[in-house]
């Protein structure tokens, strides 16, 4: 399956359906992930790995844990549109263009449990902390 791939995009997993609780959709994804992590064995030995699945950062988790050939930092998940809403805001509050904008790390699921931490982001080399209030 996964013979000899230097770069592997995760984008298949379990949707939530209606009436399925949050905890039914990531035993779901768990099997998913457990199993796709039993395949990495077969990759490069410096494979990379992105997965897109929601909840991406999650099953991101899943497949690093029970996939240790693979490097941890060589498995990595697509926040983008989370990474991307958050300079924006900052764009809005600050005026600073995007290309003046470092440091936006984001955890957890695209969900009402997101944190968008603050404690990195510098714009225009400034700590975000001295330009916005929390």
């Amino acid at each position: 399956m996964f013979q000899d791939a230097d770069v592997i995009v995760f984008i298949g997993g379990q949707p939530r359906k209606k009436g399925m609780e949050r905890k039914d959709l990531l035993q779901k994804n768990k099997e998913i992930f457990v199993t796709q992590s039993q395949a990495l064995k077969f990759a490069s030995p410096h494979v990379k790995c992105v997965v897109v699945a929601n909840p991406a950062n999650t099953n991101t988790l899943i497949l690093s844990h029970f996939a240790p050939t693979v490097k941890p930092e060589n498995i990595t998940c697509l926040t983008r549109l989370d990474h991307n809403r958050a300079i924006s805001q900052i764009v809005d509050k600050t005026g600073a263009k995007e290309s003046e904008i470092e440091g936006i790390y984001i955890f957890g699921n695209h969900s009402l449990t997101q944190y968008p931490c603050i404690e990195h982001i510098r714009v225009k080399g400034k700590p975000i902390s001295e330009l916005v209030d929390r």
